[in-house]
């Protein structure tokens, strides 16, 4: 394991430092050998064969050049409202009536929440569905 220095103004904490992980970067019980990644301060640097990177540097190093990362603002997702189930029943029941012609197997659980904006799950409990799905299946039996 890593041990940090009770430095706060490190690579690892700098806005400008951007982590990388690779996969011949680790031990074989998964902890990580060094800690490598860019530093995106100044444009890239050319090498002689023309070739453009930024310095590597270890999670642990330290410049003159430290800026600290700035907050993340984080806003809470709008809670969906809330359909009744037996509005959804109707919502299913009218979608499959309007899209189950010709192929019956090209209608999905999945195209039929989308477009009645519920989940999964409350298409396949509602009858319609399940209607719709035995009927699906018993022309796919019909056809042996």
């Amino acid at each position: 394991m890593i041990e940090l220095p009770l430095v706060k103004e490190i690579c690892m904490n700098c806005r400008w430092w951007l982590a990388q992980s690779r996969d011949d970067n680790y031990q074989t019980d998964g902890c990580p050998k060094l800690n490598v990644g860019s530093c995106k301060r100044y444009p890239p640097k050319q090498t002689h064969t023309g070739k453009c990177y930024s310095p590597v540097t270890y999670h642990d190093n330290f410049c003159g050049e430290f800026k600290e990362r700035e907050p993340v603002e984080t806003k809470p997702l709008p809670k969906p409202k809330r359909i009744p189930f037996e509005e959804i029943q109707i919502l299913v029941r009218d979608w499959i009536s309007t899209h189950a012609h010709g192929n019956l197997h090209a209608i999905t659980c999945v195209a039929c929440a989308a477009a009645c904006g519920v989940s999964t799950r409350s298409v396949i409990k509602t009858t319609a569905w399940k209607a719709f799905i035995e009927r699906r299946d018993a022309e796919y039996r019909s056809t042996w």
